[in-house]
């Protein structure tokens, strides 16, 4: 997808500390940046972003992730979540967190979180301002 007039932000198709510290750096040259609106769009055809990569092993540092989120819920120019594919989790949580969300009907979304028994907390808030 071409834009013009918007800044474009790829996100990653899994949150790692690699790319959770990339997208930061990107959400912070865009939010500088001269273009009126930030775009975030999805990884691939098929994948908007399936949130954390908790299936790599290891601990997950959540407080980065968590620093990405204030950002988009106080990003200080507009911000549009275009969803064509999956958004899991932290994807999903990233997409609610936009001013505006616009998702075709490719898009699903879900909270793989819930088959844990464990409560999205850190997204929650985002999700729940959205409905």
């Amino acid at each position: 997808m071409e834009l013009t007039h918007a800044a474009v932000v790829r996100l990653p198709a899994k949150l790692t500390p690699d790319t959770v510290q990339s997208l930061r750096t990107a959400f912070d040259a865009a939010f500088a940046g001269p273009e009126p609106v930030v775009v975030l769009v999805g990884a691939s055809e098929d994948t908007f972003c399936t949130g954390l990569a908790v299936d790599e092993g290891g601990p997950v540092e959540t407080e980065p992730f968590a620093g990405i989120l204030a950002a988009l819920s106080d990003a200080p120019k507009p911000t549009l979540a275009f969803v064509d594919g999956k958004a899991i989790g932290g994807g999903f949580g990233m997409a609610c967190a936009c001013d505006w969300l616009i998702a075709t009907d490719r898009a699903t979304f879900g909270l793989p979180e819930l088959l844990w028994g464990i409560i999205p907390a850190m997204i929650w808030p985002a999700i729940t301002g959205r409905l």
